[in-house]
C-alpha cells in the first residue's frame, strides 16, 4: 500500500455528512470513510480511538501514547516505546521516525517499517510495516 495521499471531490452535503460522523476533533475524514467501508484502522496502542496529543503519528499510522515496540537484531530484542508524540528507546534517545531509530541500533541505513515489532492490544506483536 502507497502512503501518497489522493483527492476527492464531494459535494457540500455529503461533506457535511462525512463532517458529522467525525467522533471527535482529530478524527479524520479519512478515518470516517475507513469505518464505513469497513476497512482496518491503522491505528494501535492505547488510544485507537482517536489521536492525542502524545500519540506517534506517521505516514497514516498512528500508535498510540506508551506503546511498546522491538527490534530484534543480532540475538537483542531491542525494546522501545511512544512517548510524547516520538519513538523512544530505552536509552532514551527519541525518534520520529522508526528508520531513524532502527539506524540509531545498527549504524547502518535501514528500512525502520520492517524491522520494528508494534504490540498489539491483543497482545500479538506485528510488524509496523504490516499497518501502512
Amino acid at each position: 500500500m502507497t502512503d501518497t495521499i489522493m483527492q476527492i471531490e464531494v459535494d457540500f452535503e455529503v461533506w457535511q455528512a462525512l463532517t458529522t460522523m467525525r467522533k471527535t476533533e482529530t478524527d479524520t475524514y479519512n478515518d470516517v470513510l475507513r469505518r464505513l467501508l469497513k476497512l482496518k484502522s491503522r491505528r494501535i496502542g492505547k488510544n485507537t480511538a482517536s489521536a492525542g496529543a502524545n500519540d506517534w503519528t506517521y505516514k497514516n499510522v498512528t500508535l498510540g501514547e506508551g506503546t511498546d515496540l522491538r527490534f530484534p537484531y543480532k540475538g537483542v530484542a531491542h525494546k522501545a516505546r511512544i512517548k510524547r508524540g516520538k519513538i523512544e528507546l530505552s536509552s532514551g534517545d527519541r525518534f520520529t521516525s522508526p528508520s531513524a531509530a532502527a539506524c540509531a541500533i545498527t549504524n547502518t541505513t535501514v528500512n525502520g517499517w520492517k524491522c520494528w515489532e508494534v504490540r498489539h492490544e491483543i497482545g500479538r506483536w506485528v510488524l509496523l510495516d504490516s499497518l501502512r
